[in-house]
């Protein structure tokens, strides 16, 4: 599915350069993908003489503090704390629902929604869904080269190859194609070299986040097919680990032999988190969609209200609804 409501990127990039100044939105739980293709987006605004903002309402995941402009992005609940005026150009990455976001969107003189979830609500007054794309940056990286000039520096292609590594499981996961791999192709010629962001990526962990780890693998429940794991406040706080510390850790359950589906739950304040990843035939966003989540079919998420034993039980007997439903793979990627 490709979703655009401008009749081609000409008009698109119409927009962009008629822009004084561009807001760059991040959803919660900031992954790599939003904070790689937001800075990337911040790279390119950059070099066309745009004044750049970039925010988001959780905090910057340390893991990711490598990415340019990093120091730039700003924590904020409210799209007004940004005070938008005619003339600004607020853009959304790798966000599907306005939820995710900050609220006050509808500020928004002109809004961008820029997304590769099938289930994007399509919000927004300039739609690029591109649910073929393995991730919002290898989208924006074919945008950025249809620019009627050439706008992708090393900077941004750097941080459009970490969006892509992340959120394709560095290159593993079934979302990644030929169109994927042309586009990275096109990233390394830029100068890009794979071997140092998988070193800023997985060898920079901190002590904390490995006991963390450590824990949460300690708890790990298995049931048929799919494995639970689980965290609370508490346990952050026992080792000063950040929350976002706790990303890619629900995959490693999906390491287990014969263990297709995978479950990590945060028990927080406003509910208990839940991350879901499948490498089998159920469906991770049918799950998720069940709790008013989404996400995609092999990795998605939602907030349960109640307490962790019950979230559990609902969670479980939700998978058991999507096997005897045959909510499959086969839905769109």
């Amino acid at each position: 599915m490709t979703i655009t409501t401008m009749e081609n990127s000409a008009d698109f990039w119409s927009v962009i350069e008629a822009a004084k100044r561009l807001i760059l939105i991040s959803h919660v739980k900031p992954d790599g993908d939003t904070l790689g293709s937001a800075s990337a987006f911040f790279s390119v605004g950059t070099e066309i003489g745009k004044q750049c903002r970039w925010g988001g309402r959780d905090p910057f995941p340390g893991m990711y503090a490598f990415l340019p402009h990093a120091q730039k992005y700003e924590q904020i609940e409210s799209l007004g704390e940004f005070a938008p005026t005619q003339g600004d150009v607020v853009i959304a990455l790798d966000t599907s629902t306005r939820d995710r976001s900050v609220t006050d969107l509808d500020l928004s003189p002109v809004l961008l929604n820029i997304d590769h979830h099938h289930d994007n609500s399509l919000y927004g007054d300039i739609v690029r869904v591109d649910s073929g794309a393995s991730s919002t940056a290898e989208l924006l990286w074919n945008i950025f080269s249809s620019a009627p000039i050439p706008l992708i520096s090393y900077e941004a292609a750097f941080s459009l190859y970490v969006g892509v590594a992340t959120d394709s499981g560095s290159f593993s996961f079934s979302c990644t194609t030929s169109r994927t791999h042309m586009a990275v192709s096109g990233m390394l010629e830029k100068g890009v070299r794979p071997a140092e962001v998988n070193r800023l990526l997985n060898y920079n962990r901190s002590y904390a986040k490995m006991r963390l780890w450590g824990l949460a693998l300690s708890r790990i429940t298995v049931k048929g097919t799919a494995a639970m794991t689980w965290l609370v406040d508490a346990d952050f706080r026992n080792f000063g680990a950040d929350p976002s510390e706790t990303e890619n850790l629900v995959n490693q359950l999906l390491l287990i032999r014969d263990v297709e589906l995978a479950l990590l739950l945060i028990d927080h304040r406003e509910g208990v988190r839940v991350s879901i990843r499948s490498e089998g035939a159920v469906s991770a966003a049918a799950i998720a969609h069940r709790f008013g989540g989404g996400g995609h079919p092999q990795a998605a998420g939602c907030t349960l209200s109640g307490t962790l034993s019950s979230a559990t039980d609902r969670l479980f007997s939700a998978i058991d609804e999507c096997v005897r439903s045959d909510e499959r793979l086969s839905a769109p990627r």
